[in-house]
């Protein structure tokens, strides 16, 4: 289940965003066709017979395998209908004009199907190779145990396993050290702490500091919302919030307040040591 929803999700990711590449079909099995049906001892159609024997090169995708039976151009554009391994025959629906006309009779495509809901019919959706990685992790929260993995989205395509030998900036994942810094501090949840700008000099820098060394972060959303209290800040994942803790709540400045925030860490053997840069309590280490 996880391997195929990290395909579906890298697939569907590609074709929102308009990058998706069709680089052509898995294969094409026109020879194999025909060497069948000139035997003529299958009492199953040619093509479906060919279509079960095929063994395609990722062989741990979960899409459906379909072939182009007809690509015919009307009116309205090219009509491609697929034959899939449990006999029946449907519309494909493609993403581009450019695609439909690439497809040739016999070519072996990856589908997705939606079956018949109300009155849309069935119908196959083509799905393309994604250019773009990924990786899922799926852990039982109770005891921390590893329930499923998934490294990447074949592994006959790639073996790297991203969850476990890819190195990734934790991003947010990391703020919950500064809030557990601020607790060790003496300050409580309902504590209150300021969600608005707040602009950092460089770490060791003399008043003549470049204007472009100042660090002003801001919250994903681009607003601020003034005094909130620690838990609904770590709730609601705010930067600003979070770097005004570390500024004036973890101890005397914010270099004092990264040193606490990098000893928890190394703490936590999350990081053998700590580069000392303000972006560290938001993740971008």
């Amino acid at each position: 289940v996880v391997e195929a929803t990290l395909q579906e999700g890298l697939a569907r990711y590609e074709l929102n965003t308009g990058r998706y590449k069709f680089e052509g079909p898995e294969a094409n099995i026109s020879d194999d066709v025909r060497r069948i049906a000139a035997d003529l001892k299958t009492a199953e159609p040619a093509w479906l017979a060919a279509l079960k024997a095929t063994r395609l090169p990722l062989y741990d995708v979960h899409w459906e395998s379909a072939v182009v039976l007809e690509n015919a151009r009307g009116k309205r554009g090219h009509a491609i209908n697929v034959g899939l391994t449990d006999g029946r025959i449907l519309p494909l629906n493609t993403w581009s004009a450019a695609i439909q006309r690439g497809l040739k009779p016999y070519d072996v495509v990856y589908v997705q199907l939606r079956e018949a809901k109300g009155k849309e019919a069935a119908r196959a959706d083509l799905r393309i190779r994604p250019t773009v990685q990924g990786a899922a992790l799926v852990l039982g929260n109770e005891t921390g145990r590893i329930l499923a993995m998934a490294g990447g989205f074949s592994y006959p395509a790639s073996q790297l396993n991203r969850v476990v030998q890819s190195l990734r900036q934790p991003g947010s994942t990391l703020k919950p050290l500064t809030y557990l810094a601020a607790l060790r501090k003496g300050l409580q949840p309902n504590t209150l702490v300021m969600d608005e700008p707040i602009t950092l000099t460089p770490i060791g820098a003399t008043v003549h500091a470049r204007r472009g060394d100042f660090w002003s972060p801001k919250n994903y959303d681009g607003g601020a919302l003034g005094a909130i209290t620690l838990r609904r800040a770590l709730e609601n994942s705010r930067n600003l919030a979070t770097v005004q803790l570390l500024a004036s709540g973890l101890d005397d400045g914010a270099e004092r307040g990264l040193d606490r925030v990098c000893e928890l860490a190394m703490e936590a053997q999350l990081y053998k040591d700590c580069m000392r840069y303000y972006p560290f309590v938001l993740g971008a280490q």
